[in-house]
């Protein structure tokens, strides 16, 4: 069965423990803070509201394994085609260096699996089951990778040098987005366990002291006070979020690498220019950032009105104002004719543009640890409210 690995579809095992976890959840923060089982088991019914979270999660986990073994498969794929072997038998090759290397436990070596079984008992073509693949993956740089492939044997092109090329572009690339992920994900953290310091002040006082949180949880004005507090543990969960939003948030800059790699990649399989623009504006299956469907709107805008697609590009970098968006058309139109040398170039300039974007997000993440000294601050006065509260209220 294919498994579209972009959604996750919960377990009936999976419901019932997670469910379990969420209904444990609320109640300990309704006993936390305000005293009361009743009202845990009322707000029960959120369970059903937590559930796509945690399908969420699992499905971001399951990508992120499939991604990380995406790269050795392409080291395996690139040395099996280095001593003559052909795609299938490449496959056949890597799908064995997963198992050894993952010991039977990869998704991939399981994907691998079907896909031997559908081209010797059913004779499906190579090419068409890792389309499938990646289409159902959202590895887009697979689909990139095979294009290459196909496109240069094809052509009678250098197929071990474009392998290796291909492969190398691609695993770089994936790695320093690896590296970025993980960066900003330790601010996250950081940001969450901050969020998560009022229930443990709380649980804290309730087991060394109940008697003294007691005007919180039988006074009227100590409940608003408690759902105050609860409430801002909850905006600062969020808060820390939205800083990782910030950071990768999708602009020309930060999606001009990935464009540039493919073209890059296209090129160095035998195509020329102009058949690379047409291919990257009519393809489907790719997820499309913004830069890819700002070109596809271009690319349509110069057939229209039957001017040079470089033209049209170079008004969209000026209009862009983006410096590297510039640079990039200026050496497209300055080597248009220089296919080689045109790769060579562009392969340069997107490995020089990966470092730059992974510079730019640790600028990014410095920024978003300083704007975390708001949460914390907000933390910060919320155990202070909690703690001073109930002296207060006692004295009046």
């Amino acid at each position: 069965m294919s498994i579209d690995y972009k959604i996750y579809q919960l377990s009936r095992d999976e419901k019932i423990k997670y469910g379990a976890l969420c209904f444990a959840g609320i109640l300990i923060i309704t006993v936390l803070f305000f005293d009361s089982v009743l009202l845990g088991a009322l707000l029960s019914p959120m369970i059903y509201f937590c559930l796509p979270v945690f399908a969420k999660i699992k499905c971001e986990k399951r990508l992120k394994t499939l991604r990380e073994e995406f790269v050795d498969f392409l080291y395996s794929i690139s040395s099996s085609v280095a001593t003559g072997m052909h795609m299938g038998e490449a496959i056949a090759e890597a799908h064995g260096s997963l198992l050894v290397a993952y010991k039977g436990h990869s998704l991939l070596a399981d994907e691998l699996t079907e896909m031997i079984r559908k081209m010797s008992e059913s004779n499906a073509g190579e090419k068409e089951l890792l389309f499938d693949f990646a289409k159902r993956s959202g590895i887009d740089d697979l689909k990139s990778f095979v294009e290459s492939y196909y496109i240069c044997r094809d052509s009678g092109g250098d197929l071990v040098a474009n392998v290796n090329r291909s492969t190398q572009v691609i695993t770089d690339k994936l790695l320093i987005e690896k590296d970025m992920k993980t960066l900003i994900s330790q601010k996250v953290f950081e940001g969450r366990i901050i969020a998560a310091l009022p229930p443990f002040i709380i649980l804290f006082l309730r087991i060394s002291s109940p008697d003294y949180l007691a005007p919180l949880y039988e006074m009227a004005m100590g409940r608003i006070i408690m759902l105050g507090a609860l409430m801002a543990m909850a905006y600062a969960f969020y808060y820390s979020g939205k800083l990782s939003r910030v950071v990768f948030s999708e602009d020309i800059d930060s999606c001009l690498p990935e464009f540039m790699s493919r073209v890059g990649l296209l090129l160095g399989s035998g195509m020329v220019l102009q058949a690379v623009f047409e291919k990257m504006a009519t393809e489907t299956g790719l997820s499309g950032s913004l830069l890819q469907r700002d070109f596809r709107r271009l690319y349509e805008d110069a057939a229209n009105e039957n001017v040079p697609v470089i033209t049209k590009l170079r008004e969209y970098a000026r209009t862009s104002g983006s410096r590297e968006m510039i640079r990039f058309v200026g050496i497209l139109a300055a080597n248009l004719d220089k296919g080689t040398e045109l790769t060579e170039k562009l392969s340069r300039e997107s490995e020089f543009m990966w470092h730059s974007a992974k510079k730019q997000i640790e600028e990014k993440s410095k920024l978003a640890e300083t704007k975390m000294a708001f949460p914390m601050s907000l933390m910060l006065v919320v155990l202070i409210v909690i703690t001073i509260a109930p002296v207060m209220m006692t004295l009046k």
